[in-house]
């Protein structure tokens, strides 16, 4: 188990396993983790060059955001940033990423998140990213929620659990 030090937050698209192998073939078949993470609200935001309103986030005190972890090398890294068109990459503060609470702790062994993982483990070198896009735009009727878009976010959340899909739903802004 390469323990990779660097992740993408994929609040969107990347939490299904194919659009996330689309983009980075070598992640075909790597896990990723389930997480909340902190002061960070999803909301339907980037207009697509398809014609559609991708998801998008914004940094809000006291949101929180379900989504996954994606274990990525830089190579990986460098194909998320040509795939993210009109977004920019931030880091999460690694103590705003938490267990999603209603899931098994089976989910979070041998990770930075288990429960009685101690603060001397090398958390500090662990960075964690997120995809913010630049100009957030409601969607409109030349802009719509393209019902595929949706299809493919939600069949990820449903390899998770269908709370997890709930949840997705529930704190999705706009």
């Amino acid at each position: 188990n390469m323990m990779l030090k660097q992740f993408v937050f994929g609040y969107g698209s990347l939490i299904c396993p194919e659009s996330r192998a689309i983009t980075a073939p070598s992640l075909a078949g790597r896990d990723a983790l389930p997480v909340t993470v902190r002061n960070v609200e999803r909301t339907w935001a980037k207009q697509s060059t398809k014609l559609y309103t991708a998801m998008g986030v914004r940094f809000q005190d006291g949101a929180e955001c379900v989504g996954v972890l994606v274990p990525v090398t830089d190579t990986e890294l460098a194909q998320f940033d040509e795939r993210e068109i009109g977004y920019d990459r931030f880091p999460i503060p690694l103590n705003d990423v938490l267990q999603v609470p209603f899931l098994e702790d089976g989910h979070y062994e041998n990770t930075f998140l288990q429960a009685d993982s101690t603060a001397s483990s090398p958390q500090a070198s662990l960075k964690i990213w997120v995809y913010v896009q630049r100009n957030p735009v409601p969607p409109t009727a030349e802009y719509p929620i393209a019902q595929s878009y949706v299809d493919i976010i939600l069949r990820g959340c449903l390899t998770i659990s269908e709370e997890f899909a709930d949840e997705f739903i529930q704190t999705t802004m706009g």
